[in-house]
């Protein structure tokens, strides 16, 4: 599908067009639907419409054209931390305030986007989880289970409550902004809380309930709903914060810790003797290759990958022995590169002149 100009503004016919980046570059378009959107459009609740992909049924649109990004991901490079928020106009808001952020344009990230979201994320000391704060909570939902995924991979996770008057149904990070500024978000990243302690806030007994009714509701909070977080930082926690929450007495919460991290001391064992032997067996040929470089020069590799610019490093690195030919160079690049893509077989560099 050729994408002229013509058929992009029909495609988006009064629609707000933003453009997602990658190393400065467009990769990807969506359109916001405004009040001069057809009102056709408008009636099937289309407020985001996404620039097709290429699948099966859809075979005349360019195979290059792939929704593979999230919005904002250019803004993570040389951060400690960042915001994830829903929206689109969210993310630029964020984007205008100097804050890192990124969008999946939705209440929450897929399965399928999960390891994409973890490679981003992973040198990150702390991800800020903003959603859009509504009466049906489903910006909650969407943030507590994005929240899991990261916190599953050791990355710490916490969650920003947007403050909600009574008298309205929701609020997002656009709205927010229009009246506060830069030092307020700030102030409510500051005051936002770890995935594992907003759920110990939310936990809930009624004052009537019997003594055995709070154990049992002690035990599955342990057990289930700190599911994920560390090993070492579960005893602590459980220990201080959550008993403290749940006041039983100290033998109670004692007999009780000690059997639930048994559990999860011989579950932890046993998925590790499972990694183990499918990293043994599922090793592949370029994992091999990777060990073997020392640690300093595969951390070297990974800062270059996620705060440099990767092409124009092989391409000055090539040039320290082949001086000039700077298109011959690009050529050799992509034809290794092509060596990874599994539909082709290949692009082959005949160099003449």
């Amino acid at each position: 599908m050729l994408m002229t100009e013509r058929w992009v503004m029909k495609y988006y016919n009064g629609r707000i067009i933003f453009p997602y980046w990658n190393n400065g570059k467009a990769v990807y378009l969506i359109g916001r639907e405004t009040l001069e959107t057809p009102a056709n459009e408008r009636e099937k609740g289309m407020k985001y419409k996404k620039l097709l992909v290429h699948k099966e049924g859809r075979e005349y649109v360019s195979p290059c054209v792939q929704n593979s990004y999230f919005y904002g991901e250019d803004s993570l490079r040389g951060f400690d931390d960042c915001i994830i928020t829903e929206g689109v106009a969210d993310c630029i808001v964020m984007l205008q305030a100097g804050f890192p952020c990124i969008s999946p344009v939705t209440v929450q990230f897929s399965g399928k986007d999960h390891q994409k979201l973890l490679s981003l994320t992973k040198g990150l000391k702390r991800v800020f989880i903003c959603n859009d704060n509504e009466s049906n909570e489903s910006g909650l939902k969407g943030a507590l289970s994005t929240a899991k995924a990261l916190e599953n991979e050791k990355i710490e996770a916490r969650i920003i409550i947007l403050p909600k008057p009574p008298d309205i149904d929701k609020i997002d990070i656009a709205d927010y902004m229009k009246e506060y500024g830069s030092e307020d978000f700030q102030g409510l990243m500051g005051s936002s809380v770890r995935l594992w302690q907003f759920k110990l806030d939310q936990q809930v007994i009624s004052k009537e309930a019997t003594i055995l009714e709070w154990l049992r509701a002690f035990r599955n909070f342990i057990s289930s709903d700190l599911d994920g977080m560390p090993f070492y930082e579960w005893e602590v926690f459980v220990n201080n914060e959550v008993a403290k929450k749940f006041q039983l007495k100290a033998k109670d919460i004692k007999i009780t810790v000690t059997e639930i991290a048994k559990e999860k001391h011989h579950e932890n064992k046993n998925e590790e003797n499972n990694l183990k032997g499918e990293a043994h067996e599922g090793k592949t040929e370029t994992e091999d290759r990777l060990s073997n470089y020392p640690e300093n020069i595969r951390e070297s590799a990974y800062k270059i990958l996620k705060e440099g610019d990767a092409f124009k490093f092989i391409l000055e690195t090539w040039n320290l022995r082949h001086v000039g030919d700077k298109n011959i160079g690009e050529n050799f690049l992509c034809a290794i590169a092509s060596t990874y893509i599994l539909n082709t077989r290949g692009l082959h560099v005949k160099p003449s002149g």
